[in-house]
């Protein structure tokens, strides 16, 4: 859902939902993971795996259960005139 509205002049606010569909596990999570005992080379991320892993998870109950947003991001816009 993407919903755009006008507060006041020149002030709008901005909402977009996120979804997402058949999330599955790809082999590079493993290869950009960094793991608590690995040392920082920039090459990769932090707990990558577990929230990716996390996240598939939780799109697969909610894909069981029910189908819906997994966030909504909300800006504020102002226009400078």
């Amino acid at each position: 859902m993407l919903n755009l509205r006008n507060l006041e002049e020149g002030v709008y606010t901005l909402q977009v939902d996120v979804a997402i569909e058949n999330l599955k596990g790809r082999d590079w999570w493993k290869e950009w993971n960094l793991g608590e005992r690995e040392s920082f080379d920039g090459s990769k991320t932090y707990n990558l795996l577990p929230f990716l892993d996390n996240l598939r998870r939780i799109n697969q109950q909610m894909t069981k259960s029910q189908t819906g947003a997994i966030a909504r991001l909300c800006y504020v816009i102002n226009k400078e005139y």
